[in-house]
């Protein structure tokens, strides 16, 4: 009687462990299926904007700031001829990366002390160089934007652009853009996107200085399509002047 009860005892435990094994794998393989590196790093980012955000008092704010942004730069290669998908993938490369960041109502920062903007680069689109005559002169932001979302916006109408802040930075940025006398003078419909060059599609995040001007405490966020030499160089320098917080890709 006594043998019986412990070989019932081995057995399920055997049952008991194999059954664990075949729950590993059914969950690995469910991993590995929908759980992309792509879908980790965004989903780290996304939790890691989260846990930043929140309009508290500066003591606390400081404290959370230690808290690491964990966001790395996602990668679209072109490397079809496909005008329709590509406007597609670069108009929801611009939503998401709007989306990600807190869809500018996300207090990232403490802005009593703090003096720097900072910049989120979302996605870098890259054109394969055999490619490239295919899209020439015909990637205009216009057409980009002015797709809609399933919720029948438009990406303009969802996004909130650069170009609609204090006159100055608008949503797309290169060497001729930043030499106009008056940036307002070149409208959205006749940006193309150069694709001799990267796309940077930025989160453009900014405040003013509260020690300096108490009353006027503002912050929010805005995108640009970036294509200049050097994100972080001041404007002279055909950059944005901000903080890069985001790991190159």
């Amino acid at each position: 009687m006594n043998k019986r009860a412990g070989d019932d005892k081995y057995y399920y435990i055997i049952s008991a462990i194999i059954g664990i094994i075949v729950l590993g794998m059914v969950f690995f393989i469910i991993f590995q299926e929908f759980w992309t590196e792509e879908t980790i790093n965004e989903e780290t980012c996304r939790q890691s904007v989260i846990f930043r955000s929140g309009n508290l008092p500066m003591l606390a704010k400081l404290g959370q700031e230690k808290l690491p942004f964990k966001c790395k730069t996602s990668v679209v290669n072109i490397n079809y001829e496909d005008l329709v998908l590509a406007r597609k993938e670069i108009a929801n490369s611009i939503a998401y990366t709007w989306s990600l960041y807190g869809e500018g109502e996300l207090k990232l920062f403490d802005n009593t002390l703090a003096v720097s903007d900072s910049c989120f680069v979302g996605y870098r689109i890259h054109f394969e160089p055999e490619v490239r005559d295919f899209y020439r002169n015909k990637l205009f932001l216009k057409d980009i934007l002015g797709l809609k979302l399933d919720t029948k916006q438009t990406y303009e109408e969802y996004v909130d652009l650069g170009y609609l802040k204090d006159g100055f930075f608008h949503p797309f940025w290169t060497d001729s853009a930043i030499k106009t006398k008056d940036l307002k003078d070149m409208p959205l419909e006749k940006q193309v996107l150069d694709v001799d060059r990267d796309v940077l599609i930025v989160y453009y995040y900014y405040q003013t200085f509260k020690l300096i001007n108490p009353g006027n405490s503002d912050w929010g966020a805005f995108i640009v399509t970036y294509q200049g030499e050097d994100l972080t160089a001041d404007y002279q320098g055909k950059g944005l002047d901000c903080f890069l917080e985001t790991i190159p890709a």
